[in-house]
């Protein structure tokens, strides 16, 4: 029994239309904060909502809850509808002449929750075009005012071009001329639903065809289908090389691909890891500097404040749940498991030239699972085994180095020494995303 202004209520029942509550449907302290300006007829109302065994609305998704006053009181029941604003998606994907509404909420809910645990700076809210890979991707970005007196309630209108061809854009929320959120905009024609990728692994895991970014998944072309780079456990892109065919080591500021298009872009940059005390500086940080690679000089590489759920939660079954930092669009998220795509090399197959600069993984070549040999950027932010090798990461943290080092997918192209399978890496280092979902 809670109380309301000295009146109990109780949760009367919990409709679950996603089936994101734990199977029992329990409900479990959990600290969710919402409120409603119009609840109860019109009273102001605050609140811990506890649903779900610390797993309440963890894709984002609404969960309906009715409220029920003892009859003495005469207050009808209430049925109000929560939405965990904070893990609404990070990326989302835009065919070329569409348009988007980007909820600016999730940026606020974000900052309030671990490891942020702050409030978004005060200030006058604008909005901006980060870079636009191949120029003139968007036509018009605004802020469109709230519908509510609540500023929290606005949006980011895009609109992107339909005269020009696919590519990426960051757009990013600030105040006062300073980023607070970014999201990154898949302007591409395609529709991830179609064509995916299914492996058992234990369970079962659907992949996307396409790297996070990339243009294609096609061998015979280079640069459309490479993806973009993530260091672990952050939200925002670095761009893939402008040479697939050159495995010399090499700062990515000079290199990358977005450099040699004609879009409209801020400088990439890197800069030495601060000497944070704890995750809440470290966030604050990448948040504000969305195009600002972290590098580290020392054991364990560790650009964060050994937060080791940065891109998954668990709830106290070991389900796993997607993360406020997540990358992927809605409804996909990073593999979550250590060996997402199984353990069977038999499942590899390198492609037999090596001007094709990537490998088919699946069970044909024609129809399999095309990897780039992208490389990575390492922990002083160079692209390394351009050509040589293709890494793409999982959200998986293991127990080697008091889970400082993440698992990833290795498959190595090195003349005479082609391998294939999973191992450790440093947490600074930025490699692939492949979007995936339990099946």
């Amino acid at each position: 029994m809670a109380f309301y202004n000295n009146l109990p209520f109780r949760v009367s029942s919990v409709s679950d239309p996603y089936n994101i509550l734990t199977p029992a449907g329990k409900t479990a302290l959990e600290n969710f904060q919402f409120s409603s300006p119009d609840l109860f007829a019109g009273r102001n109302f605050n609140f811990d909502l506890d649903l779900a065994e610390s797993t309440a609305a963890k894709d984002g998704k609404e969960v309906h809850v009715t409220f029920t006053f003892p009859p003495q009181y005469n207050i009808p029941d209430r049925t109000i509808a929560f939405e965990a604003y904070h893990l609404q998606p990070n990326s989302y994907i835009v065919k070329p002449g569409g348009s988007i509404h980007i909820p600016i909420r999730k940026a606020f809910r974000a900052w309030s929750q671990y490891p942020m645990n702050s409030r978004m700076p005060d200030g006058t809210l604008g909005c901006e075009v980060l870079w636009d890979d191949m120029g003139g991707l968007i036509t018009d970005i605004t802020l469109t005012p709230a519908h509510t007196q609540d500023k929290i309630d606005s949006e980011i209108f895009v609109r992107t071009n339909p005269d020009k061809t696919e590519g990426n854009v960051v757009v990013a929320l600030t105040v006062d001329g300073t980023v607070v959120w970014s999201w990154h905009l898949w302007i591409i024609d395609y529709n991830p639903e179609q064509n995916t990728y299914t492996y058992a692994n234990g369970g079962t895991t659907e992949f996307m065809r396409y790297g996070l970014g990339a243009l294609d998944n096609n061998p015979t072309y280079k640069y459309e289908s490479e993806g973009f780079y993530y260091q672990w456990g952050r939200k925002d892109p670095f761009p893939p090389t402008d040479e697939l065919n050159n495995p010399q080591s090499r700062p990515f500021t000079d290199h990358h691909w977005v450099e040699n298009f004609p879009g409209s872009i801020s400088s990439f940059s890197t800069a030495p890891r601060p000497n944070w005390s704890n995750s809440q500086e470290a966030w604050k940080y990448t948040i504000t500097n969305p195009l600002t690679y972290i590098t580290t000089q020392a054991e364990p590489h560790n650009w964060d404040y050994a937060n080791n759920s940065l891109w998954t939660l668990f709830d106290s079954n070991q389900k796993m749940y997607k993360t406020e930092f997540d990358p992927c669009p809605e409804g996909w998220r990073v593999p979550q498991t250590q060996y997402p795509w199984g353990n069977e090399t038999q499942f590899f197959n390198p492609l037999p030239s090596q001007n094709n600069f990537g490998s088919a993984f699946g069970y044909t070549r024609t129809d399999g699972y095309y990897m780039p040999a992208t490389g990575y950027i390492d922990n002083e932010g160079n692209y390394t085994h351009i050509g040589q090798e293709a890494a793409t990461y999982t959200a998986w943290i293991n127990n080697q180095g008091q889970g400082n080092y993440t698992s990833y997918l290795s498959v190595s192209f090195v003349p005479g020494n082609s391998s294939y399978g999973y191992t450790s890496g440093r947490k600074s280092s930025a490699l692939n995303i492949r979007c995936s979902r339990p099946k």
